[in-house]
């Protein structure tokens, strides 16, 4: 699995067979992908600037070409699962997901989160990831909350199933 930052708050999530773009912006250029994820109804965001099948916008179970996701409401966006062979991702504004209510069955090894509102650590503690990786405006703040003071801000994550950490590990995007 690959993450790339796009811009502050557009990342793009490959998967081996399968690629997403979260959020986009119209100051991306333009890129190719199988399906855009929206996790709010932002009037920021850019449909234009994505070549896609589909888009991903609300609650609901969605799959494609193998990668499943699970998107649930949560107060004014959308908190998404994505499961692709048994490796799961958590994928939301730390806005949101603070505010998830029922129990989110998704297996979580990684939490992708943009961080748009102070992070609750209790986010990491509730869903237990392997890595957290974090994007977005309070990114820096985010990492601190997490007791990482000097985490530098990398383009591109790139993680496999056999090579989590033991311990959980926190990526910056920018």
């Amino acid at each position: 699995m690959d993450i790339s930052i796009l811009d502050n708050s557009s990342v793009k999530i490959r998967f081996k067979q399968t690629t997403f773009v979260v959020d986009p912006s119209a100051d991306i250029a333009k890129i190719s992908s199988d399906a855009i994820i929206l996790l709010d109804r932002g009037n920021n965001l850019s449909l234009e600037a994505v070549e896609r099948r589909i888009i991903i916008n609300g609650p609901g179970e969605y799959e494609l070409n193998g990668v499943k996701v699970l998107g649930v409401k949560v107060d004014k966006g959308f908190v998404y699962g994505i499961s692709d062979d048994g490796f799961g991702t958590i994928l939301g504004k730390t806005s949101e997901i603070s505010k998830i209510k029922e129990e989110f069955n998704t297996e979580c090894q990684i939490a992708l989160l943009n961080v748009d509102d102070n992070l609750n650590q209790s986010i990491v503690t509730r869903f237990e990831p392997k890595i957290v990786v974090l994007y977005g405006a309070n990114k820096e703040n985010g990492a601190k909350v997490l007791g990482k003071v000097n985490v530098s801000p990398i383009k591109k994550f790139t993680v496999t199933k056999d090579k989590l950490p033991q311990e959980t590990e926190v990526v910056a995007l920018g």
